[in-house]
């Protein structure tokens, strides 16, 4: 999850033109008729907040594509878009953003910028243009993951500790997020929680991956995403160690959210 999304501000402008009948010498003037004015139909506040929170996600896996070239990478920026009546963001523009890779900012932006520029909101029948705010922070620790190492048995005490282990799944652990959140673009919806085991042989190679628990909610994704996570943990480099001390069998557990 995002760490904070909000709507900060609509701002409308309605400019309405009224035509009186033209009076013209010493003819008896008449009163006016009254004339009611309707203003156009407007988005509310709530109807804004509630499209751009359900598709943040969409701006969330655009962080997370750049998150693969920078595991430190971090930010917040603050965008304002124009929304016509038809519903379409007609005006996209960046108010204020911070990140702490300014070599990355361009290319992120840029990427959220196509995401954005395609949302749909509702259509409003004869409404005006809207222009709304919304800020964003990112960091890696946005989407909640649980960790859990265990290490199976080995043949002399030149292993593997648990601390190594940890370390780099730690460090990699992007790369098994990144998994989830390239599908998590085409269903919003996507959850789950996903225990492995991998096995390590002296040289730090991965050699064997399995999924020991899995639960997705019989999202029709599922084998997508697991296909995904177990190659990039095949991926997985580890120190290598003393060839007499054999494999090693680690578990890690994932909550995606």
């Amino acid at each position: 999850m995002i760490r904070f999304l909000k709507v900060t501000g609509i701002v409308i402008v309605l400019l309405t033109m009224i035509s009186f009948p033209m009076i013209t010498g010493c003819a008896k003037q008449e009163k006016p008729q009254k004339t009611e004015i309707s203003q156009p139909p407007q988005r509310s506040q709530e109807t804004l907040y509630k499209f751009i929170s359900d598709h943040s996600d969409q701006v969330k896996y655009c962080y997370y594509t750049f998150l693969q070239q920078d595991s430190k990478l971090e930010g917040k920026t603050e965008i304002e878009i124009t929304i016509n009546p038809a519903g379409e963001v007609c005006n996209l523009t960046f108010q204020n953003s911070i990140w702490n890779n300014s070599l990355l900012q361009p290319d992120i932006e840029k990427e959220m910028k196509n995401v954005i520029m395609k949302w749909h909101f509702e259509q409003v029948e004869g409404g005006v243009d809207v222009t709304a705010n919304a800020t964003f922070k990112f960091e890696p620790g946005s989407v909640r993951t649980g960790m859990k190492i265990a290490l199976s048995e080995t043949k002399s005490d030149k292993t593997r500790s648990q601390k190594a282990i940890s370390q780099v799944v730690l460090a990699n652990k992007n790369t098994v997020q990144y998994c989830y959140w390239t599908y998590k673009k085409e269903d919003t919806n996507l959850k789950g929680k996903l225990s492995v085991e991998f096995t390590i042989n002296s040289r730090g190679e991965v050699t064997a991956v399995k999924f020991s628990k899995s639960d997705w909610n019989d999202n029709p994704l599922q084998p997508k995403v697991e296909k995904c996570i177990k190659n990039v943990i095949m991926n997985w480099c580890f120190d290598p160690i003393d060839a007499e001390a054999g494999d090693v069998t680690a578990g890690a557990s994932f909550i995606f959210e």
